[in-house]
């Protein structure tokens, strides 16, 4: 019996891969060393929408895992499994397309993980296994 994989790796893989990533990303705490001084424009202050001052040589830690669960960026359902958030909402949903820095499974920049591309051909082979598992019965 031959696969027809087109239905099943179409944009809800994606929407999977996606939210899959954000709820359990790779690398869930990581952290940068400031190569020169510089400013983070928020998260000082009493109200933590003030800028902070990092000085050449410290290091900013920071918890993808955590950040991946902002109500404020992703819905008040921020922990719950639903891939068609990443999909427009006609609910009145968070618009997830140009999330930009808020979702990092990868990181992002230069230093950006190795492994991205590899993830992803990963998870289309994965995703093609179980459908050809499901049409073999």
């Amino acid at each position: 019996m031959r696969c027809q994989t087109e239905s099943f790796l179409s944009q809800p893989v994606d929407l999977w891969r996606y939210l899959v990533l954000r709820l359990y990303p790779s690398v869930p705490v990581n952290s940068r060393t400031a190569l020169k001084t510089t400013t983070l424009p928020v998260g000082g202050g009493n109200d933590g929408r003030a800028p902070i001052l990092v000085h050449k040589g410290e290091a900013v830690g920071y918890c993808v895992y955590t950040m991946h669960r902002r109500r404020d960026l992703f819905g008040e359902d921020a922990e719950v499994f639903r891939p068609e958030r990443w999909e427009d909402d006609p609910v009145g949903g968070p618009d997830l397309k140009n999330i930009g820095w808020a979702y990092l499974p990868f990181n992002a920049g230069p230093r950006v993980c190795l492994g991205r591309t590899l993830t992803s051909f990963l998870s289309l082979c994965s995703a093609a296994n179980f459908e050809i598992c499901l049409s073999n019965g």
